[in-house]
């Protein structure tokens, strides 16, 4: 597989981005239970981690991917609503159930 088409598969998350109507919700409700699922499992430090390899696989995947797509600014690229989740989420010391 070339690195456009893993580019477009991180920006879209794996295709989430293609749900007709919500794209960005979509992005956001998978921000939001992988946020939980990492502080569930790894507390804070999981999630500031996470969010740096985020923020690092978003820049790269999304850039790679509006070019391969053709546009400047494609709606199914959501991997910035899975960042900004997190973004709006850390330092909360919430995480499982109670962040629900």
């Amino acid at each position: 597989m070339n690195t456009d088409k893993i580019a477009v598969r991180i920006a879209t998350v794996f295709g989430a981005g293609y749900v007709p109507g919500a794209p960005g919700t979509v992005g956001s409700i998978i921000g939001l239970m992988l946020y939980v699922l990492a502080s569930t499992a790894g507390g804070e430090s999981a999630v500031a981690t996470g969010l740096a390899w985020l923020i690092v696989f978003a820049v790269w995947s999304s850039g790679q991917a509006a070019r391969k797509l053709g546009e400047k600014d494609p709606a199914c690229i959501v991997v910035d609503e899975v960042v900004g989740m997190w973004v709006a989420l850390l330092g909360t010391h919430s995480h499982g159930p109670m962040l629900l």
